[in-house]
């Protein structure tokens, strides 16, 4: 069976991995100890095109897997917030590792 993903009202189809996406993901697996089984690519166009606050909550992810994010490009801000103070001004800052 297909791997299908929906986020937004969007289904995509799972695609094979590639060389350089393998490479990536074998990097992270060895920076933090977990494996990864899915990839999810978001291209900006710009530097004022970004993510807006959301929750990785989806139906196929499983809350006990972790989430790994890697920014390549001009840097950007990646903010967390807990879910109770969505919309609000608190907010954390996490080094990058």
């Amino acid at each position: 069976p297909l791997l299908e993903y929906t986020y937004s009202g969007v289904t995509r189809l799972a695609c094979s991995w590639t060389p350089t996406l393998e490479y990536i993901r074998d990097s992270v697996t060895t920076a933090t100890g977990q494996t990864f089984n899915f990839v999810l690519i978001n291209r900006y166009k710009d530097g004022q095109d970004h993510m807006g606050e959301h929750r990785d909550d989806e139906n196929e992810l499983d809350p006990s897997c972790p989430i790994a994010s890697v920014s390549l490009g001009a840097a950007r801000d990646f903010v967390f917030r807990h879910r109770d103070a969505r919309g609000k001004h608190s907010s954390r800052h996490i080094e990058p590792v």
